[in-house]
This record gives structure tokens, C-alpha cells and sequence, in this order.
């Protein structure tokens, strides 16, 4: 669910950037991030994920009390499914990413 948010919150921050960088072209400066920027931000916050979702597990493989065993094995459920969800979003951007910069090339030629 945070994924979801951080997208969009990236989606906004990259429409309001276009007219940020049309107003600030006069002094150079821009107020947003850049695009790689946003990008990187998004793979580190996958990987954030997928690091909790380890140590989670960790956790639950290490826990010598049974009765907070149970309840880390969901908690490591949940992250792993929540890592997993993340990284199928992000692949699934990046394959958007790759066909419109393969749809640019097509028109170019």
C-alpha cells in the first residue's frame, strides 16, 4: 500500500514538475526532483522491502518463544507479500518505461 502512494505521489510530483521547470527556466533552478531521481527513490523503496521482508524472517526463524513465533510468521508473510507486490510494480513500470522509449525510437526513424 505505501508502494501505491509513493507512485502516486511520484505521478503528482512529476506533473506539477513540468510546470515548476516552465516558470523556473528563467533562472535556471529547478524545485523537483529529476526523473532519474524519482526512479531511484522508487528501486531503493523496493529494496527497502524486500530487506524488511528478510529481516522479518530473520526474525521469525530466530524467535525462541513459540507463542511470538506465530505472530512473526504472519508478520513475515506479510512483508514478503508486500516486498513481492512492490517488485512486480516496479518491473512492471520499467517495461512501460522500455516500450514508450522503444515507441520514441519507431517514430523517429
Amino acid at each position: 500500500m505505501e508502494t501505491v502512494k509513493q507512485i502516486t505521489q511520484t505521478e503528482r510530483a512529476m506533473s506539477e514538475g513540468i510546470s515548476v521547470q516552465g516558470d523556473s527556466s528563467a533562472t535556471g533552478t529547478s524545485k523537483t526532483p529529476g526523473f532519474g531521481d524519482m526512479l531511484a527513490g522508487l528501486i531503493k523503496s523496493v529494496n527497502d522491502k524486500g530487506a524488511a521482508a528478510q529481516g522479518q524472517i530473520q526474525k521469525m526463524l530466530t524467535s525462541s518463544d513459540s507463542g511470538a513465533a506465530a505472530g512473526n510468521v504472519h508478520q513475515a508473510m506479510l512483508s514478503m507479500k508486500e516486498a513481492g507486490v512492490a517488485f512486480t510494480m516496479m518491473t512492471e513500470v520499467r517495461n512501460k518505461l522500455v516500450s514508450g522509449y522503444q515507441e520514441l525510437m519507431r517514430m523517429s526513424v
